[in-house]
């Protein structure tokens, strides 16, 4: 069963803001289920070759990121951390491609950037 994350206003606001900074890309990483080291939201490089329309993560860049957390947390396991990205161009909830490539072992989530604010889609 995988975790539920509740997703606080600042945890929201930070990958708005990632994602803003990479806009038109999409930004994309990960998001552990509470703060370790001061930090719950880790961006991770978009490896898309297209990525001002889709994202892609490297399971190394995945691994090196968390390594020390699991390290560090007896009971953290695979299944408590969500996969993020953005949508900078507006399209609110997972594309075709999200569903189609989403992973079984982690949560999903999509952050719609929109005038009003980011915007969350678990998937």
């Amino acid at each position: 069963m995988i975790a539920k994350i509740v997703l606080e206003p600042s945890v929201l606001e930070e990958i708005g803001r990632i994602g803003e900074e990479r806009r038109p890309s999409e930004a994309c990483g990960i998001l552990l289920p509470y703060s370790w080291r001061g930090k719950q939201v880790y961006e991770l490089p978009n490896r898309a070759e297209q990525h001002h329309d889709t994202f892609e993560l490297h399971g190394d860049d995945i691994i090196l990121t968390i390594q020390k957390w699991v390290n560090e947390t007896p009971e953290a396991t695979w299944d408590m951390i969500t996969i993020w990205h953005t949508h900078p161009e507006g399209q609110i909830g997972p594309s075709k491609q999200d569903l189609d490539n989403r992973s079984e072992h982690c949560g999903n989530l999509v952050v719609t950037l929109t005038n009003s604010g980011p915007l969350p889609t678990w998937f």
